[in-house]
């Protein structure tokens, strides 16, 4: 993996790591509560997060798949929406999540990190092949469904913003 790929990876990965530890230090009960009424637990919000990257591993297996000439025709909102996005998560504000990344079940933690660990490995899978930190539109990391093709360093920057988002709301990091 490019060196400057592989810093921002690294960065997620402890993230990854550090809400894990968080959770997994708390007892069963305390996993599955949630702080006020309407609120996720903490193993709701780790769900959340799971959703999300297996999401983003969809969307890197959409780039892999994809015919050059349909992703040359797709729209790229990142160059305009993915500063408003990063800009969002970074300054805390909260934002309703979309019905395919809402917890709908408790899951045990362990299955969590297992299914967040595969989401990572299709990601680094993927980064892998990068050549360049910054691919162009014609060779996506990931298709993201409202913000089309990302970069790497997109894509990567996306998944720092939503961790830190939820470290902040949910973990006082």
């Amino acid at each position: 993996m490019l060196p400057d790929l592989q810093k921002r990876f690294d960065a997620v990965e402890a993230q990854k790591a550090d809400v894990l530890a968080r959770v997994a230090a708390r007892s069963d009960a305390e996993q599955r509560r949630a702080p006020r009424a309407g609120a996720w637990s903490l193993l709701e919000v780790v769900h959340h997060l799971v959703l999300a990257e297996e999401g983003t591993a969809r969307q890197v297996e959409a780039a892999t798949t994809a015919a050059p000439d349909a992703l040359a025709r797709r729209p790229r909102l990142g160059r305009i929406a993915l500063p408003l996005v990063l800009g969002v998560l970074r300054h805390g504000i909260p934002v309703p999540a979309p019905p395919e990344m809402i917890p709908q079940t408790t899951v045990p933690l362990p299955e969590l990190a297992e299914r967040w660990a595969a989401a990572r490995r299709a990601l680094a899978g993927r980064l892998e092949a990068v050549s360049t930190p910054n691919a162009p539109p014609q060779t996506p990391v990931a298709l993201h469904p409202l913000l089309g093709p990302l970069g790497a360093c997109e894509a990567l920057d996306l998944l720092d913003a939503h961790l830190r988002y939820h470290l902040r709301r949910h973990f006082k990091a």
